[in-house]
């Protein structure tokens, strides 16, 4: 009888250490779909206003350097910072 009740303790520590895990998945997922309709609105307006001439550039972090002044870049340029 106490081999069963063991077994029982085990399957519920396991129980909610998934429910554990999927509450912390389903939190990142809801992060990730805020910064998308983010990004996506700011890229909507960006291009509503400069339709023909924008340029995107999706970057982790703000860059150090001066942009270049290349054929490309004589169009206006958009980083949006992650």
């Amino acid at each position: 009888m106490n081999n069963h009740d063991d077994w029982g303790a085990r399957l519920e520590m396991l129980l909610e250490s998934l429910i554990k895990m999927l509450g912390k998945t389903n939190e990142k997922v809801d992060d990730l779909n805020k910064r998308v309709h983010q990004l996506e609105w700011c890229m909507k307006n960006i291009s509503l206003r400069d339709k023909d001439t924008a340029i995107f550039t999706l970057v982790k972090d703000a860059p150090n350097n001066k942009h270049e002044k290349t054929e490309k870049s004589m169009k206006k340029h958009y980083s949006i910072t992650m």
